[in-house]
């Protein structure tokens, strides 16, 4: 049974005596009773916050750190401290499994904190204002690779910049691991006293200067095996931690003293750095204090302390106002949640305040009971309800004692710049109400010294606290404190996310730690699932994945989609770039015109057959045209043997080799720009015939002349690009299947096989299925005309070539097209440099720099809309194979789509990021949640939290799942762009229109400038809806013509006039 103690119960220590830990006095104020503090009035709170700051003399005596043993500090009476970094619980917990990882933790620190000796220090900082530097960093680091690809992004840095510094929070958790003189036995500590007391004799006096011989090896080896301990302990229950090294440690503490040095270059010297070079004050000194390292405390604290006298204190440029923790909250109090710490950043966040917290866990063993219960024998004396009540609960707890007591104290702090007092007492006052919030939590402002008080808040200085000791049980201290915060691997990134309760979450795209990686998008439409895969692009491109061994290019990039959710990002990017620059990113929208012709069995130039990735997509494309229509259709026996077969037949009878039958002969005419060239370099063979001279090669021209001929004299000419030309005429086209299932090596084998049930045999059905996909589909069996070009961000959109319709003629296109474009975008990202060991010698130095170059540069492939495959064999065949051969290929791939259930077992089992933006109903959220194998917090998430985009900009719920350095993350974000940015990477049909229109009179950054004033929150659609709707308010162009609302409101914002009045007298009109 588990009781929470009045803090009345506890007596309440002075600073002096809650620390020995000073060579100098801690601290001089008064030992007095918490509750009789409230009665102190103002007048005698300033003389005794006056006398402390006289008595104290100077700000340095708080530190008790004296030197570095190793891996820790050392204070001034032997106690050993580590610091240890906190970066959030992986996954996200609500309050009951917060209390279940607390009761793992008790477990594993029960026996540690049993006994006096180790403690354990807590402290927690949140600060919007800071968000600002953390922003800043990443939009610097942004900006600069921006810069390196000679790309302008200035609008959207900008707006980073204006708008997620008023919705996001920067906080940090740390906690300080102690280990005092109490661990060691009597006979322990004599032989260490004696042991320094030799050391000491052997040298001169050492004044000030740090002391190395404070350093206890007994003590030493048991606080290593603490920090280990606590960290394995926060290890077991998925939260991510790390040590500090005494160097990190002192920068970390100085830095949230002094806010303002976060990133000054600051170094504490001392041990094993050699000694600094001093001169003494007078030729013969004293001591030799300075041959050795100066004080820590004179090097943490830069200048002294200022106070009011009883409530602020100031260190540097902010001004502190501290609160002494009178009143733990009660775990228990929840009536069906226990409470925690994220109550009281969720209570405290939409306060606006910066604050920190700091809270001592000591273990006191039996001593902190019986001294209660001596208190308790005295209270007895008196006729008091209340203190019968308390001491019958500490019987309770001496009689059902299952949890170690522990003893606790918290200090919080707020701040505002220096001199902005009414700004402090303003902050201080709604810090003190959050903490009121929190399950009843009492605080006092009446730290008696405001220096003392303040300096409580920081860790690692010192055990010393202005705050009354509570004796809760150590499963439900464990319970409050911060360690279950929600924590990303990352400190900075080009995206930046905020969990919902504000705090940044950096999150890096381009980052190490993921060398597969398969990303799953899912959720129905419009849940800003498409919206938040553009941004995670975008953050590709401005992050460490644009970084090569030649410097900076762009990652490459390809996406395939159904429908122009990609559009705009693709139009953001080649609108950052110079105009030679911009066929760098490139949209196509695939249709069956003949400038959209393609060719399947296109080679790479100069090459005889295709590389493996290539011959897979062939196979199952192949397939697919031959597999009968319907769902429940089975492949023709043996079909799969001879579709192999065929491949590798049909690309010899167009090949240069003697069983050629069907070689592709050169003639003048088809290509004009080959042609040109040929007519440059012709010139006469010694047998005065017409050729091609290229070095030592010689290709004679005349009727026999074959376009493999001319790719051959192209590559030795290394005109690279008019080879890949000539080898689209010399590839095989799809009528040549017909005669290669004619050819004697496929009859001899495949004549006699008739598949069960049918009348021909199987190369007749194969010719039959050809034949007729040739008729529907003319262009894809021709020469082809669609080039991507050099492009390294292409985004292709099969929408017009996939029918919405959902007879099975209409699903089975719709695969058939989904597959081709997958392959289409997919080429160039599937290469690598062991696959030019096999082309021939001409061309293998060619194709072994660019398979190189694209396995050095991050690559990134996506797929939307992969529910309208049907779940097709042969495109998951497709997909698994490039998924299977992702981390050979250096590939990162994502695949979106609707439900869980379209990726299929493989790519969920194999997946290493799942983004999860909503489900379509309850059952399809248990589904959800038993297929990714969420915690019971996140399935409470999906099943009620994910709501899709906010009507107010604020951004898209969505739960993430990640796996980086073998770490599983689970966390709940917000996807929140700023309305430039939504402007720009909008998926919403209208909006695209109304965008659209605007880019081609505006231009894009013009255009989105102007949407984003008028329209903030990202869309214009409840406006155009309006319009549609309302009669009497149709608009109309100068001819009296009736006109559509989205053409209306574009020649609205277009002449800054009607809605978009307000861009007038701002330089827009």
């Amino acid at each position: 049974m588990k009781i929470a103690l009045p803090s009345w119960l506890v007596p309440t220590p002075s600073l002096d005596q809650a620390s020995s830990h000073s060579v100098e006095t801690a601290s001089v104020q008064p030992d007095r009773p918490v509750l009789a503090r409230p009665a102190l009035g103002g007048a005698l709170m300033r003389m005794i916050g006056q006398a402390s700051v006289y008595g104290k003399r100077t700000v340095s005596s708080f530190c008790a750190l004296a030197t570095s043993d190793g891996d820790s500090l050392i204070t001034f009476d032997g106690a050993y401290m580590s610091l240890i970094r906190i970066q959030g619980s992986a996954v996200v917990l609500d309050a009951r499994e917060t209390e279940t990882k607390a009761r793992t933790l008790r477990n594993r620190l029960s026996g540690p904190l049993d006994g006096k000796g180790h403690a354990l220090q807590f402290h927690f900082v949140s600060d919007p204002a800071t968000a600002g530097d953390a922003i800043q960093k990443c939009v610097e680091q942004a900006r600069a690779i921006a810069t390196r690809l000679d790309a302008d992004f200035d609008d959207v840095f900008a707006e980073w910049l204006r708008v997620f510094p008023q919705t996001m929070r920067y906080e940090d958790c740390w906690v300080a691991v102690w280990s005092k003189k109490a661990l060691l036995n009597r006979q322990e500590q004599k032989a260490a006293k004696q042991a320094q007391k030799s050391t000491g004799a052997a040298l001169p006096r050492l004044e000030d200067a740090q002391d190395p011989g404070l350093a206890d090896p007994d003590l030493a080896s048991r606080h290593a095996s603490f920090v280990q301990q606590v960290s394995q302990a926060f290890s077991d229950i998925r939260v991510q931690t790390r040590i500090l090294s005494p160097q990190e440690t002192l920068k970390t503490i100085r830095s949230i003293m002094y806010p303002e040095t976060r990133d000054d270059l600051w170094r504490a010297v001392m041990p094993p750095d050699e000694p600094p070079v001093r001169v003494p004050d007078t030729d013969t000194p004293a001591d030799i204090d300075h041959l050795l390292w100066p004080p820590l405390r004179e090097q943490i604290f830069p200048m002294e302390a200022q106070t009011d006298g009883y409530t602020i204190a100031r260190f540097g440029v902010l001004d502190w106002a501290p609160l002494d923790m009178t009143l733990a909250p009660d775990v228990t109090q929840g009536e069906d949640t226990p409470i925690v710490f994220g109550d009281l950043v969720r209570a405290l966040a939409p306060r606006d305040v910066p604050w920190r917290a700091t809270f001592l866990i000591e273990g006191e063993g039996e001593s902190l009971m019986k001294g209660k219960m001596a208190a308790l024998a005295f209270l007895n004396f008196w006729p008091n309800r209340h203190k019968k009540v308390a001491h019958s609960q500490v019987d309770e707890i001496r009689r059902f004692k299952t949890d170690t007591i522990v003893r606790l104290r918290g200090n919080f702090a707020t701040c505002a710049p220096m001199g902005e007092r009414p700004l402090l007492q303003q902050r201080v006052s709604r810090l003190q109400q959050g903490l009121n919030a929190w399950a009843s939590c009492q605080s006092s402002r009446w730290c008696g010294d405001p220096v003392a008080g303040t300096l409580s808040a920081v860790p690692g200085l010192d055990t010393a606290s202005t705050a009354p000791s509570h004796a809760p049980p150590l499963n439900d201290a464990l319970t409050l404190m911060p360690w279950a915060r929600p924590g990303l691997p990352w400190e900075k990134g080009s995206v930046l996310f905020r969990a919902p309760d504000g705090a940044a979450m950096p999150f890096d795209p381009g980052a190490s730690g993921r060398p597969a990686t398969l990303d799953l998008f899912v959720a129905p439409s419009r849940s800003g699932k498409s919206v938040a895969a553009n941004r995670l692009l975008l953050g590709t491109v401005l992050s460490a994945a644009s970084a090569t061994n030649d410097g900076y290019r762009f990652p490459l990039i390809a996406k395939l989609d159904i429908g122009e959710s990609v559009s705009g990002f693709i139009d953001m990017v080649k609108a950052s770039l110079p105009f030679d620059r911009q066929h760098l990113a490139a949209y196509y929208r695939m249709d069956f015109s003949p400038e959209n012709a393609f060719n399947i069995f296109d080679l790479e130039v100069g090459c005889r057959e295709p590389l493996l990735a290539h011959r897979t997509f062939l196979t199952n494309f192949i397939s697919l045209i031959c597999l009968p229509i319907g769902k429940d259709a089975m492949p023709y026996d043996r079909m799969d043997h001879l579709i192999e077969a065929i491949i590798d037949v049909v690309y010899d009878i167009v090949s240069d080799s003697p069983s050629a039958t069907h070689a592709k002969f050169y003639r003048y005419g088809i290509d004009a720009e080959i042609d040109r060239w040929i007519d440059t370099h012709t010139a006469s063979s010694t047998g005065g015939e017409a050729c091609l001279r290229i070095d030592d090669r010689e290709v004679l021209l005349g009727d026999t002349t074959l376009w493999l001929d001319i790719v051959d004299a192209l590559c030795a000419a290394q005109e690279w690009r008019l080879a890949g030309f000539a080898q689209r005429q010399a590839s095989p086209e799809m009528r040549d299947l017909i005669a290669a299932a004619s050819d004697t090596r496929i009859i001899s084998h495949f004549e006699r096989v008739r598949p069960t049930g049918a009348q021909e045999n199987i190369t007749d059905i194969f010719c039959d299925y050809i034949q007729h996909f040739i008729r529907k589909f003319p262009t894809l069996g021709v020469c082809t005309r669609l080039d991507l070009g050099d492009a390294r961000i292409v985004a292709l959109d099969v929408e017009r070539i996939c029918p919405k319709d959902q007879t099975d003629v209409a699903l089975r296109q719709t695969e058939m097209m989904y597959l081709l474009g997958f392959f289409m975008v997919s080429r160039k990202l599937t290469t690598d440099p062991q696959d030019a060991l096999g082309m021939p010698e001409l061309v293998r130095e060619y194709h072994r720099a660019r398979f190189t170059e694209y396995r050095e540069t991050y690559k990134r492939l996506e797929a939307d809309e992969y529910h309208r495959t049907g779940q097709s064999e042969n495109v998951r065949n497709m997909v698994q194979f490039v998924a299977r051969e992702s981390a050979k290929y250096r590939l990162s791939l994502g695949i979106a789509s609707t439900a869980p259930e379209d990726f299929g077992a493989f790519l969920t089992e194999n997946s290493t990021g799942r983004f999860i933006f909503g489900a379509g109903s309850e059952t399809q959220a248990g589904r959800m949640a038993d297929i990714f194998g969420l915690t019971n917090a996140s399935r409470e998430i999906v099943k009620n939290r994910l709501n899709g985009p906010a009507k107010d900009g604020s951004g898209a719920p969505f739960l993430l799942q990640i796996k980086v350095n073998n770490v599983w993350y689970e966390q709940m974000l917000i996807n929140q762009l700023g309305p430039i940015e939504l402007w720009a990477l909008t998926t919403d049909p209208v909006d695209r229109g109304l965008r659209t229109r605007l880019y081609e009179s505006l231009g894009p950054a013009e255009a989105r400038r102007r949407l984003a004033r008028v329209f903030p929150k990202g869309t214009a659609v409840p406006e155009i809806d309006r319009r549609k709707n309302t009669t009497g308010n149709a608009s109309f162009d100068e001819g009296g013509t009736p006109i559509g609302a989205v053409v209306a409101l574009a020649q609205e914002i277009r002449d800054c006039t009607g809605i978009a009045a307000v861009l007038r007298g701002s330089g827009d009109a």
